[in-house]
């Protein structure tokens, strides 16, 4: 099998200059010689000695070593530790020997960065001679400014590639036998006997692909201090200083750099000063040099640290004392487990962006062994069960075992083992720098800014000026367009004089159609001129009316003003022509009608309230209708978004969209308008427009994280479909960067959650100030605003996306999390789901598969996980818990949920919480306490809807009279809600006021009554009193009800078919016995197993002599009565 390529590293000295320092005899400088010595990666070589140029006194060496090496991470590491050290000399005349003059040492960093060439033009560093003792420092030879050339390049040889290439391809590579593995030994030794190849081409020893992931990380140990004075004590004992070495090691993603060297060193005690108490002794540390350890991560090596970090990891280390056997010291240590000490470095600096080096200081404790799975003790003596490799040498008795103890254990004088580590005072800490040649997380940089613009996508709307109607042009265009109509009717009469008089008699004209007519006027205008002069006339006054009125002209407007400009001016002319010839006729000119005012603040407020308010009531027609009034303040931003916040929440992102470009029109720097509309945007899957909404946003409110969140959205899924599909994009597949866009994502992300750390550090400042302590809350946490800002635009699987960034980078906020996957789940229609995250009990664990509960295999019970969130008082999940059971028809334990939450905080409770309380008892037929409940809601939450409570409660617990004074209330709030007026014809039919009764009912029929049992209730009422023609109608238009809605309002055909059989009764009270047919038919229709539809039917077809369809239903109902 051919051998693996090698790699050759080819060094070459060529020139220095200025190297040698003058003597004060200029012949001896040009005619001095010198030489270059190297050492590189263990082997020496050296120039021949040459000469100094006459001209300039330059050395010109011609030293070239090329050495052979196998390509790998051992390589890799040499270069790195192993640094090029060149001498110079002057040459030694006459046998004499050569004079150091200086040295250069050149560091082969780049070469493992994947550079094929490092060095160049380098200081040299002086040497100073040798002098005795008392002597006089003698000066240095090396010239000032001395610099000479070296380089090294990386070489590799094509014809070996492919060989070795050839011979994998012929015979895949098997496990090496022992013999081999000696004679891969045997070829190392010779490797440098190797010839070099002649078709060195050169070639980096890392690929430039696996070079851009990687790195080299740096660790300088500045020491441990405040160590434990037992830690170095058998040394001093013993009287032998090296008698211990001191390791560490520390983990980093998946490598692990060891850290040797560390020496213990007790510092000199303070001296005395007479009439003072002496000072405390300082403690003993630890020192290691300070050169630094240096490491070569592979890129893969290098994204695992990445992930480490960014998943907030800790950087294990430990510190090992270790018997200094390399020195000769022989002896047993039973102590080293007791002086292992261990600890925990936060290196999450190295994760902000741009940053290469941190400082850390690290508290140590005694190790502790991470603890072995019950029952796989002996699996993982046995190596089977995976273990933590350790990060400093382990223990290694010595050869003798008859050697003596370094020391012996110290007596324990607590219950526990002794610990020197874990109970030092102060706490020994170990203090390290570590520095990355290139940042894990590139600097930050803002994104890109789109293609397009907001003002492309969203164009200003700028008020058109306000229209003048002035009199002297508009009465200059009225007398052009009287004098057309005269002219008109002047050439028509020349023309048709029998038409103009009404004669009846036959004429030659009298055949011709209005059409004939027509032409016939127009050709004889045209010929006389009469239609020119007219146009030309009508054309100045119109363009007078434009300059006049609009202060415009073509040039000065853009094209979607003119079009604006163009409807209004056509209303106006057709308005003044109309005008005109009103003038003209004699007849009266009608006054224009009034624009509809638009509404006061006060009147938005309220209409925005009653949105509200029946939106919760799930009245969607009205809450649109209030929307819809709002925006008569066409240029109040506000209104807008209000509306489009709506839309969303019902899904007509279409309509949501116009109402959000509506609004930015009007403020483009609105944010909340903006983040709503790229949300919009990203819902209808536009994300490249999307993305410059967001990049407004951001320009608009550069410190609001909930903005960058978004963006981070945006761009997640910018990123994904430019990927997929970059043709869609607009964007050729080879022009697509792969790098781009988890770079943008990353960036977006690290700003959001950068800006969430700067409002928690100041709201932790604030609260050490005020002496308090401050817990996690949303504001520090920008995704969880996203997510909150989500739901409120009923958006579940974008506010879970957002929730889960939240959990994974940000603040731990359980309680909030909780809240949040109960409301996406209740979104979703899932209110058993939403309750999972809210009980305060255990909850099952489910298989993924099955869906079944995981059945614990020892026990036999069912696996639970800890409960989610309890809540306890929070008023938020009492209220959200409420919500949720409410929407499972489990009304008591709603009711006990909304109880809680109001006594709790009374004015923290929305007025959802109070409707939803009312209701839940009105459904358990609990009068009592729902008019309780709705008295309180109107002292805390007044409205129309918690008037109505009061007032329906009222109306079954029979108190009419306080029931008509609070429906009075809903009324005067809301003059438009049906159900106020059906229970208004409730209580007054109750009261005996008939017509006030009437009234109300006309009214609750004018507002679009829905609910038809309330509708069934009233006709009782007339039933009850006689008055048939009046609950036929009421009847009717339940039945109507029930047609419409069906069973997705919720209604069954059994209550539909029952409303049709009451109807039938009362028509039959009229006599109205075909209309009553009818009715019953249906009922029977809709519901065949309904006995007096069918009981009614044998009754009437028999009263009207149709014998044959009595008894086809007396048959049906013999049926049904078996069955």
């Amino acid at each position: 099998m051919a051998a693996p390529p090698r790699a050759y590293l080819k060094v070459s000295v060529t020139h220095a200059s200025s190297l040698l320092a003058s003597t004060g005899e200029p012949e001896a400088s040009l005619t001095a010689t010198a030489k270059a010595t190297l050492t590189f990666l263990g082997e020496e070589a050296a120039s021949e000695p040459v000469a100094a140029d006459e001209a300039t006194g330059d050395f010109a060496f011609a030293l070239e070593h090329t050495i052979a090496k196998e390509v790998g991470p051992a390589l890799l590491q040499e270069l790195l530790d192993t640094p090029l050290c060149l001498s110079l000399y002057k040459a030694g005349e006459e046998g004499a020997e050569d004079v150091a003059v200086g040295t250069v040492t050149l560091d082969l960093l780049p070469l493992v960065e994947g550079a094929s060439l490092c060095g160049g033009v380098l200081p040299v560093d002086a040497v100073f001679p040798e002098v005795a003792e008392g002597e006089e420092p003698a000066p240095s030879l090396l010239a000032d400014g001395a610099t000479v050339t070296v380089e090294v390049t990386t070489l590799a040889s094509p014809a070996e590639a492919e060989a070795y290439a050839a011979a994998l391809e012929a015979a895949p590579a098997e496990e090496p036998a022992a013999e081999e593995e000696a004679g891969k030994d045997a070829a190392a030794e010779e490797e440098t006997a190797t010839p070099i190849p002649e078709d060195l081409e050169v070639a980096p020893l890392v690929p430039e692909a696996e070079a851009s992931g990687a790195c080299v990380i740096e660790i300088t140990v500045h020491g441990v201090d405040d160590v434990p004075e037992t830690v170095g004590k058998a040394a001093s004992t013993k009287g032998i200083e090296d008698l211990f070495t001191y390791h560490a090691g520390v983990r980093l993603g998946d490598v692990i750099v060891p850290l040797p060297g560390g020496t213990y060193e007790v510092p000199p005690p303070p001296a005395e000063e007479g009439g003072e108490e002496a000072a405390p002794a300082p403690l003993a540390r630890l020192a290691w040099p300070a050169v630094p350890t240096r490491r070569h991560l592979t890129s893969a090596e290098t994204e695992a640290l990445r992930m480490s970090l960014r998943q907030k990891e800790d950087a294990p280390v430990e510190v090992v004392r270790i018997v200094n056997i390399d020195a000769g010291h022989e002896f047993a240590d039973p102590m080293y487990e007791t002086y292992h000490a261990a600890g925990a470095m936060n290196v999450l600096d190295l994760i902000e962006p741009g940053a290469t080096s941190c400082e850390i200081s690290v508290a140590l404790a005694n190790y502790t062994p991470p603890p072995v799975p019950e029952g796989e003790e002996d699996a993982a003596a046995d190596g089977a069960v995976e273990v933590p490799t350790p990060l400093v040498p382990e223990y290694a008795p010595p050869a003798n075992e008859k050697a003596a103890a370094v020391e012996d254990a110290p007596a324990d004088e607590t219950d526990g083992p002794y610990q020197p580590w874990s109970g030092a005072e102060p706490a020994a800490t170990l203090r390290v720098r570590m520095q990355l040649t290139k940042p894990l997380r590139p600097e930050w940089e803002s994104p890109p800014p789109p293609p397009l613009t907001l003002r492309d996508l969203v164009p200003e709307r700028p008020p058109l000026p306000a229209p003048k109607d002035d009199d002297a042009v508009n009465r200059e265009f009225r007398d052009q367009v009287k004098e057309a109509a005269r002219s008109l009717v002047a050439e028509y009469v020349r023309l048709f004089p029998e038409q103009a008089e009404l004669q009846t008699a036959v004429s030659d004209s009298s055949s011709l159609t209005d059409a004939d007519r027509k032409a016939r006027v127009v050709f004889e205008l045209n010929k006389t001129g009469a239609y020119i002069a007219m146009k030309e006339g009508m054309k100045k006054a119109v363009v007078k009316i434009v300059r006049e009125r609009y202060n415009a002209s073509p040039e000065g407007v853009s094209r979607a003003d003119m079009e604006a400009l163009y409807d209004d001016l056509n209303v106006h002319l057709v308005d003044e022509m109309h005008a005109a010839l009103n003038e003209l006729s004699g007849v009266g000119i009608p006054e224009k009608p009034k624009p509809e005012p638009e509404p006061t603040a006060e009147q938005l407020a309220r209409l925005l309230a009653l949105a509200g308010e029946v939106e919760i009531e799930k009245r969607f027609h009205v809450s649109e209708r209030c929307h819809a009034e709002r925006v008569l303040a066409q240029r109040n931003p506000d209104v807008w978004y209000d509306y489009a916040c709506y839309c969303m929440r019902r899904g007509d992102v279409g309509k949501a969209e116009e109402c959000l470009r509506e609004c930015l029109a009007l403020d483009d720097k609105r944010l909340d308008a903006l983040l709503a509309l790229s949300i919009n945007l990203l819902v209808q899957e536009l994300p490249d427009k999307a993305e410059v909404l967001a990049q407004s946003a951001v320009s608009a409110k550069a410190d609001s994280g909930p903005a960058w969140s978004i963006m981070t959205l945006v761009y997640r899924r910018l990123g994904s479909r430019m990927m997929e599909d970059p043709l869609s994009m607009g964007v050729p597949p080879e022009e697509v960067d792969p790098k781009a866009w988890p770079q943008a994502v990353d960036n977006c992300l690290w700003k959001s959650l950068n800006l969430g750390k700067e409002v928690a550090a100041a709201a932790a400042e604030a609260a050490a100030a005020e002496e308090m302590e401050v817990a996690p809350s949303s504001d520090s946490s920008p995704f969880l605003q996203a997510a909150l800002m989500l739901l409120d635009l009923h958006l579940p699987d974008m506010a879970l996306e957002c929730l889960a960034t939240a959990e994974k980078e940000g603040p731990q906020m359980a309680v909030e999390f909780s809240l949040i996957r109960a409301r996406c789940a209740q979104l979703k229609g899932d209110a058993e789901g939403g309750l999972v995250f809210l009980t305060p009990d255990p909850v099952p664990v489910l298989d993924e598969e099955t869906g079944e509960p995981v059945v614990d295999e020892e026990t036999g019970e069912p696996t639970t996980s800890p409960a989610p969130v309890d809540g306890g008082d929070d008023t938020r999940v009492l209220s959200l818990r409420g919500n949720l059971l409410y929407d499972c028809g489990r009304y008591a334990d709603a009711a006990l949920c909304y109880e809680k939450a109001i006594v709790s905080a009374p004015h923290a409770v929305t007025l959802e919480c109070h409707l939803r309380l009312g209701t839940s008892l009105m459904q358990l037929q609990r009068f009592d306490d729902a008019r309780a409940a709705y008295t309180r809601a109107c002292a805390l939450a007044p409205c129309c809807s918690v008037w109505l409570g009061l007032g329906a409660s009222s109306v079954r617990l029979g108190d009419l009279e306080n029931a008509d004074m609070a429906l009075a209330e809903a009324n005067a709030r809301d003059n438009r809600n049906p159900f106020v007026w059906a229970y208004l014809t409730l209580v007054n039919l109750g009261l005996g006021r008939d017509d006030e009764a009437a009234t109300a009912l006309r009214y609750c029929f004018k507002e679009g009554m829905e609910e038809p049992t309330l509708l069934e209730e009233i006709a009782g009422h007339y039933l009850n009193v006689g008055r048939y023609a009046q609950a036929a109608v009421v009847l009717k238009r339940a039945c109507a009800i029930y047609a419409s809605t069906g069973s997705s309002g919720g209604l069954t055909s059994a209550s539909a078919a029952d409303c049709r059989v009451r109807l039938a009764k009362t028509l039959v009270e009229l006599r109205e016995t075909e209309a009553a047919i009818g009715e019953l038919i249906s009922a029977h229709a809709i519901n065949p197993s309904n006995d007096v539809a069918m009981s009614m039917l044998v009754d009437l077809y028999t009263s009207i002599g149709d014998d044959a369809k009595a008894e086809k239903f007396r048959v049906a109902l013999e049926g049904l009565a078996n069955a």
